[in-house]
């Protein structure tokens, strides 16, 4: 879609990405080519499939940052920040049971697809090394400001590879780069 679009001259005035997605906005603003996303993605998928990581979740939850930072388990991180829904990740077993518990409070709650594992915690921790070693040789480039490409945090004196593998272990905060456009 990307292509077919940049081939009718179509160029967006922003473009937003979310977790890993944020790969593709390197390729929509040329940052990046297609290989260098598609090799990114492959690295990031394989390296946590085969790291030692803890059997974990994550779950959407129907309720505000400021509420859940206050009953949320030490062992479970609020992973995407909003005001009025918040994403959580960590430990299957936790996971389910405060969502247990928040659904018996009537607060709706959503599991995601995560094949097990809690992205945007700590809990990746184990494969950050090997996420980092293996974008660093497809992504060496360093950061540069985008007027087009908004993110929450872009410290330039970080390479992309080291946002991404940050961005992993990291909360997102895409209501906030909604905000900034």
């Amino acid at each position: 879609l990307i292509d077919l679009l940049k081939s009718i001259n179509i160029t967006p005035d922003y473009v937003i990405g979310h977790s890993v997605g944020e790969l593709c906005c390197g390729y929509i603003t040329n940052t990046f080519t297609i290989e260098q996303v598609m090799l990114s993605t492959y690295y990031i998928g394989l390296t946590l499939n085969d790291s030692k990581l803890i059997c974990g979740t994550m779950m959407n939850i129907a309720l505000g940052y400021e509420k859940v930072k206050s009953i949320c388990p030490s062992d479970i991180e609020i992973s995407s920040f909003g005001p009025n829904n918040c994403c959580m990740s960590g430990p299957k077993a936790s996971v389910k049971s405060f969502a247990a518990k928040l659904q018996a409070n009537n607060i709706l709650i959503n599991e995601l697809d995560c094949n097990d594992i809690p992205l945007h915690s700590h809990y990746l921790v184990p494969a950050r090394a090997a996420i980092l070693a293996h974008l660093n040789r497809i992504i060496p480039q360093t950061m540069t400001n985008s007027h087009v490409w908004t993110s929450s945090v872009c410290d330039t004196k970080l390479s992309y590879a080291e946002y991404f593998t940050n961005n992993l272990l990291s909360p997102t905060f895409f209501e906030k780069v909604i905000q900034l456009i």
